[in-house]
């Protein structure tokens, strides 16, 4: 799959936020993405994470398997998607995000988890 990175630019960190939508002007998709520390959420809880995706309808996607845990206990977020530090490259990783966009609505990610 080619990305074209101008389309898609992420800055992927551990705890992104990521929000797939349409680019109104040229009708192709772009994905929305906030990092912990453009939203000041560096520092805090996990349970505060889950509640700023909650709130703005985010998928989460994450390097921290303390996710995966919370994850397991309770299906009410909006959904997480895990990669484990070190096994992919950025560029697979964001492959991997637009086939999610492409083939998984955002309600069927609601209490889901998928790994990259």
């Amino acid at each position: 799959m080619d990305i074209d990175v101008e389309d898609y630019l992420m800055q992927l960190v551990s705890r992104e936020h990521i929000k797939i939508s349409s680019d109104v002007r040229s009708g192709k998709p772009c994905i929305d993405v906030t990092t912990t520390n453009d939203v000041e959420l560096h520092t805090q809880s996990d349970e505060v994470q889950l509640a700023f995706i909650q709130e703005t309808q985010r998928v989460l996607f994450t390097q921290d398997a303390d996710f995966l845990i919370i994850a397991s206990s309770r299906l009410d977020h909006t959904g997480i998607t895990y990669c484990k530090k070190g096994t992919h490259s950025i560029g697979e990783i964001i492959e991997t995000l637009v086939l999610m966009y492409e083939v998984i609505t955002p309600e069927e990610m609601v209490g889901r988890v998928e790994f990259v």
